[in-house]
């Protein structure tokens, strides 16, 4: 059976859901927001391999699946590919700027973008069949 990159995306609202003490709050939405990124990449990812039937390289693979789609000529794969970059721009601050605050808000639209990432495939694969 193979894991549901879904999973994270339902880990992800679980940390941003839980209250604890604002000395590890911030770390439970940096926590989600990577999570949530990692959830909308790899669905991302794993679309380009089943579906276009693409061999993923594995240097720069995230910049890589991320021009897959914005230079897609199909609207809909460009905006999938717009949310990634900002959602990776996101999680790329969660991860490594420590010199910036995630506050709930940055955490909730992360969230939402993810959401809509993987419901568009999900609306790909509906039209598809």
């Amino acid at each position: 059976m193979t894991f549901n990159w879904e999973d994270y995306l339902t880990l992800a609202n679980k940390l941003s859901e839980e209250t604890l003490t604002s000395a590890i709050q911030e770390a439970q939405f940096r926590s989600a927001i990577s999570r949530a990124y990692y959830a909308a990449f790899n669905q991302a990812k794993t679309f380009l391999e089943n579906t276009d039937k693409i061999l993923i390289p594995r240097v720069n693979i995230h910049k890589y699946v991320i021009n897959q789609f914005q230079n897609s000529p199909d609207r809909r794969r460009q905006k999938i590919g717009n949310r990634l970059l900002v959602l990776r721009t996101y999680r790329n601050q969660a991860d490594y700027d420590s010199t910036i605050t995630v506050r709930d808000e940055t955490c909730q639209e992360a969230l939402t973008l993810a959401k809509r990432i993987i419901l568009a495939f999900k609306k790909i694969d509906e039209m598809e069949e």
